[in-house]
Parts: C-alpha cells; structure tokens; sequence
C-alpha cells in the first residue's frame, strides 16, 4: 500500500496539518514540503533541513509567549503547582527546551541561507 500524502484522508503517514497559530502553520508547510520531496525519492536538502529547524524553532517561540502571557493573565493562580495554566506551562516550556527546537537554530539557519557552512547541528 503506498503512503499517503499529506492532503490525503486516507493517511498512512506524513505531516497533519496544525492551524492553531502562525509558527504551526509555517511549520506546517515545510513539512508538507519534506514530505512531497520523501514521498517523491529525492534527498532531503540542508536548506530543507535548517527550514525545518527554523520553523521548529519558531512554533516552540510562538507557544512560549502564548502560555507566558496566559500565565501572567491566570494570576497567582497560575503558580499552583496542580492548575491547567501551570502545567500547560510547564509541558510547553519543556518542548522548547529540546535539543531540535533550541533558539540555536535561528543561527544555524542563517548560516545555510547566507551560503556558509552551518556547523555539525545540521549535519
């Protein structure tokens, strides 16, 4: 059975489409655009590969000041160990702490976009 494509309904793989804010939909079409060049045979790019980090690292940026600013709003609230907004909090502010989305990579990105070597991060 062939893989689906990232528009398909019938999925078997491949990126699912996120339009909950600006960074997942960035992310979202550099997925869809690994995935056309996978799905198609072709080698993924270093350009493709630092796009990815970049909107990787983006999303994670974008998530961080949504929950830091619900954070803030939720008041003292917010700091009880057991709340919704703490833990969102916490679980958002891990994701970010990744190795693959560390801010890191707006540098590393920029290196491949200006033709200079990125270093052994996107290697």
């Amino acid at each position: 059975m062939a893989a689906a494509g990232p528009g398909s309904s019938a999925r078997v793989g491949g990126p699912r489409r996120s339009t909950s804010g600006r960074g997942a939909s960035v992310s979202w079409v550099v997925a869809e655009e690994i995935w056309r060049t996978a799905a198609a045979g072709e080698e993924i790019t270093i350009e493709q590969i630092a796009r990815a980090r970049l909107a990787g690292s983006y999303a994670a940026d974008c998530a961080n000041q949504a929950t830091d600013w619900m954070y803030r709003a939720g008041g003292t609230t917010s700091i009880e160990w057991e709340h919704a907004l703490a833990r969102a909090w916490r679980d958002v502010h891990v994701v970010a702490q990744n190795f693959s989305l560390l801010p890191e990579y707006y540098m590393v990105g920029g290196r491949v976009f200006l033709g200079l070597d990125p270093g052994p991060k996107l290697a």
